[in-house]
């Protein structure tokens, strides 16, 4: 008789260290788990002989996904934007207004790839862009991808190249 006592007690003492032991699948996510494309916008000027990209501010921008109604920035005197990239299709397509004035659509070709975080987070989804498309008829001369794989880690993924201003030296 004794034995069983010890044997369940024991049992059951190491349920309960098991148990214990368990990720609390019920607590918060800490993890980042949406990835933004972080685009930085630049001028570019001549400096003797040589062009030179510095740091630019847009007066006033207004961002928008095409086919949405939300306004992802209104904002003025701004030098870097995140957007949110479409988990569910690899291509997505922004409204940019610049001053109130001049608009254009920018377009990000991607791959994604989906990451397992833990329980408490579930996926993230990590894309590799392809190609960025702008329209040089706009304020924006050209876009470079600097960065292309758009993850956890914070980078500038790619630059925005406004033209200067007519007779711009630095």
């Amino acid at each position: 008789m004794i034995v069983k006592v010890v044997s369940f007690l024991t049992g059951v003492s190491l349920l309960a260290l098991g148990l214990a032991s368990c990720d609390d699948t019920t607590g918060s996510c800490k993890e980042q788990t949406a990835n933004h494309l972080s685009i930085g916008f630049y001028t570019a000027y001549k400096s003797g002989s040589r062009w030179v990209a510095k740091d630019s501010s847009l007066a006033t921008i207004v961002v928008k996904g095409t086919g949405k109604d939300s306004v992802l920035y209104n904002t003025k005197s701004i030098k870097t934007i995140n957007l949110p990239l479409s988990q569910l299709s690899d291509t997505t397509k922004f409204v940019v207004t610049i001053n109130s004035t001049l608009t254009d659509t920018f377009c990000a070709v991607y791959k994604r790839s989906l990451v397992f975080i833990s329980y408490k987070c579930g996926y993230r989804t990590n894309f590799n862009i392809e190609k960025l498309d702008i329209k040089p008829q706009t304020p924006f001369d050209s876009i470079v991808i600097t960065h292309p794989n758009v993850s956890d880690v914070t980078y500038e993924n790619c630059k925005i190249y406004l033209k200067p201003a007519a007779g711009s030296t630095l």
